[in-house]
């Protein structure tokens, strides 16, 4: 499934679950998303000086079109609305090379 972050009130982009057979996390949960953030998305430079200050929250809404083909989970996941604290600075994050040159710019570099 894919679900929409936000950060700040700005859409950022949407992630999905690393290990779909885990199913929605429900309470705590320690699970891997894969996200994927819009370039031109107001709230990125918050997100990217988040993750360089040690720490980024973000929210977590499944009410977007794109959220499952699925038309049994489209409802349930529709209703998905969580807040993701992330405070691990960057020891877990990864990024390819396009990403690294885009947040460069964002950060005026």
């Amino acid at each position: 499934f894919e679900v929409e972050k936000v950060y700040n009130d700005s859409y950022l982009g949407y992630a999905y679950s690393e290990k779909p057979e885990l199913g929605m996390p429900r309470g705590q949960s320690n699970q891997t998303f894969r996200v994927i953030m819009s370039e031109d998305s107001s709230a990125l430079e918050g997100v990217i000086t988040g993750f360089f200050s040690g720490g980024v929250e973000v929210n977590v809404r499944g009410d977007n079109p794109y959220s499952t083909e699925y038309t049994q989970f489209k409802e349930a996941i529709g209703k998905v609305n969580m807040t993701v604290e992330y405070d691990d600075g960057l020891d877990k994050v990864s990024f390819n090379t396009s990403c690294v040159s885009s947040f460069l710019t964002v950060l005026g570099y």
